[in-house]
């Protein structure tokens, strides 16, 4: 009998942040991953897919989201398509609409330049677009 890879078993959630309100150029927090320190080096103890996105554009103009992670340069990091959300209309984007991209953080000793947070940010060009987000968190 083959052993079971426990870590590979996802646990299906929402959002931490919630139904979040796009503000004006963001980045907006959707989603974060904790982290745990061993011997003074930092690294994720969980990683994520975002499984569903859920949006509501009720302010008055079209718009873009745009989802990713962080960095410190240059700041956002896109990983997933845009999306485009029309005005005075919702959406949805399932698991079969969505690639398969993993959130992770990198490791806390690579240059500024390529080193990610891990967590899951939107920047919309305008504010009060509402997003909710459902994830499978995988780790200890």
């Amino acid at each position: 009998m083959a052993d079971i890879d426990v870590r590979r078993i996802g646990v299906r959630k929402a959002g931490n942040a919630g139904l979040v309100t796009t503000t004006m150029g963001g980045p907006d927090l959707l989603h974060t991953i904790p982290m745990m320190t061993v011997q003074t080096v930092t690294f994720p103890s969980r990683t994520f897919i975002i499984r569903k996105i859920m949006w509501y554009n009720n302010t008055g103009a079209n718009t873009t989201l745009a989802i990713g992670t962080r960095n410190a340069v240059p700041g956002n990091v896109q990983l997933l398509p845009t999306i485009y959300a029309l005005n005075g209309f919702d959406g949805e984007l399932g698991e079969a609409d969505l690639p398969a991209v993993e959130f992770i953080a990198s490791n806390v000793t690579a240059a500024a330049a390529v080193r990610l947070d891990g967590n899951a940010y939107v920047v919309c060009p305008v504010a009060g677009v509402l997003i909710a987000i459902e994830v499978e968190e995988y780790g200890a």
